[in-house]
């Protein structure tokens, strides 16, 4: 099954912020590009259909460890994967499941 990959209005918005620091982050999101089209179900599941990936920073020289975070939403019955959020890992530690939840509200996706 192809899978039709969504950016939010807030992944969208967190791209925007990111790219004053790391302009390069469009080079990165090819790459994330690709990873979701081999396997729609990349990283870790938190459950809920969400999933947590690592994605690595052109600007960052540490690879996937202090690269990107991104969460995305696969929902197999449309086909289609939703970029909930972006951030990278040396500016936040981690994502609670609290804000998961406001960002799937808020996207009028629960």
């Amino acid at each position: 099954m192809s899978f039709k990959i969504i950016p939010t209005g807030h992944f969208k918005d967190q791209v925007r912020s990111l790219m004053r620091k790391y302009p390069r982050i469009r080079q990165d999101l090819r790459e994330l590009d690709r990873i979701l089209r081999e396997n729609p179900y990349a990283g870790v599941s938190l459950g809920q259909h969400a999933h947590k990936l690592r994605l690595g920073s052109a600007d960052m020289a540490r690879g996937k460890r202090g690269g990107y975070r991104v969460i995305t939403y696969v929902n197999d019955g449309a086909g289609k994967i939703r970029l909930l959020t972006i951030y990278a890992k040396p500016r936040k530690a981690d994502i609670s499941d609290a804000e998961i939840k406001y960002i799937l509200e808020k996207e009028g996706m629960l």
